[in-house]
């Protein structure tokens, strides 16, 4: 198979070796169409037989698989468990034999037990407060003037970046088991800049900032959080940092459904989100920062930005690139403010210490090929 491009685009092995180049059956996909997710036809070590939405996934070994070998189970059950409390009592019970994002405080527990294997690894995503500039009828939208300060200031923005310390929500969120970080690039990147450091808190250069941006007595805005309990956390301890600067954050939680559609369609201020993260740097930001980008629904829009995460597609050299990302980087997290990242999650997984080649791995997908209990 031969591909043709109309301009070089480096990412091209990253992006077909993510979703987009997974293999389906065309007949299968042309007759479910948008179904196709409920009675999938792949390729690969196992094959699914059943799916119960929000219950559990049913895999078995594949017959045609060309590696037979490495799929070392001829059943695999995926069950959903969304209660975190849940899912460690059936790990301890022996219900389940590997428990996926486990929380950074039952991690702490399952080791001092011995039992377990406690795997973790910063995963290719990061957690942001997304802000909204210019968006207002929908993303790729004509830029609209909000009339916000938030929006139109950066200086307001920067200080409640300077408001936010990132240690201190890790420790405090996430009893210190998550990477802080202020870039869209993890640290388990080869593109990751090791020489870049953070902003540190300074609620006093923050309180002079609104001061200057004429908020002398403190500022208001409303910041959407998903809702859950983890997301809740989040939001409260930065509506309780900012607060110390002189930001009054009212949290608004909603469903992730309606989180997504409501920031597209630019009904949001601000949000404490999360993008799962892929191999390559161009996945994590050309999408949100270049103007019309698919996921930018901030609606920022800046040449200069552009012209330097464009150019990064069409080269190839790693230091070529990282140098380019760092030069957007600094325009996106220094400049414009429009995504402040605070954090990387990282995967924990757990599982008996006879279950052989199992680790949790930086994308947070489950592979199980090569696994075998011992």
């Amino acid at each position: 198979m031969q591909l043709r491009l109309k301009a070089p685009f480096s990412p091209i092995v990253a992006t077909l070796t993510d979703r987009a180049g997974m293999p389906v059956s065309p007949t299968q996909a042309k007759k479910l169409e948008d179904k196709f997710g409920t009675a999938p036809a792949c390729v690969g070590p196992w094959t699914v037989v059943e799916r119960v939405p929000q219950d559990r996934i049913v895999l078995e070994k594949s017959k045609h698989y060309f590696d037979p070998d490495q799929a070392k189970f001829d059943k695999i059950v995926f069950r959903i468990i969304p209660d975190d409390n849940v899912r460690l009592a059936n790990l301890r019970s022996g219900d389940i034999d590997i428990m996926h994002l486990v929380g950074p405080t039952d991690a702490a527990s399952l080791r001092k037990e011995g039992r377990f294997e406690v795997s973790s690894v910063t995963g290719l995503g990061y957690h942001s407060v997304t802000i909204n500039l210019h968006n207002k009828n929908g993303k790729n939208t004509p830029p609209v003037d909000l009339g916000t300060p938030l929006a139109n200031d950066p200086r307001v923005r920067e200080a409640l970046d300077l408001s936010i310390d990132r240690d201190a929500l890790n420790q405090v969120a996430w009893d210190g088991q998550f990477t802080p970080g202020c870039t869209p690039i993890s640290p388990v990147s080869p593109f990751y800049d090791k020489g870049r450091k953070c902003p540190t808190r300074d609620v006093a250069k923050a309180k002079k900032l609104l001061a200057d941006a004429g908020f002398p007595n403190g500022y208001s805005f409303e910041m959407t959080i998903v809702n859950d309990p983890q997301a809740r956390r989040v939001g409260e301890i930065i509506q309780g940092m900012a607060k110390e600067a002189g930001f009054e954050i009212s949290l608004r939680p909603a469903e992730f459904a309606s989180v997504l559609q409501d920031d597209d369609a630019g009904n949001l201020r601000a949000l404490v989100m999360f993008w799962s993260g892929r191999v390559d740097p161009d996945m994590n930001i050309h999408a949100f920062h270049t103007c019309g980008g698919s996921l930018n629904t901030t609606g920022g829009c800046d040449k200069a930005i552009d012209d330097l995460l464009n150019k990064a597609r069409e080269v190839s050299d790693q230091a070529q690139r990282t140098a380019l990302y760092n030069q957007a980087i600094d325009k996106i997290v220094l400049d414009r403010r429009n995504l402040i990242y605070i954090y990387h999650q990282n995967y924990i997984v757990a599982f008996p210490k006879n279950l052989k080649n199992y680790k949790a791995v930086p994308d947070g997908l489950i592979r199980l090929k090569g696994v075998s209990w011992n």
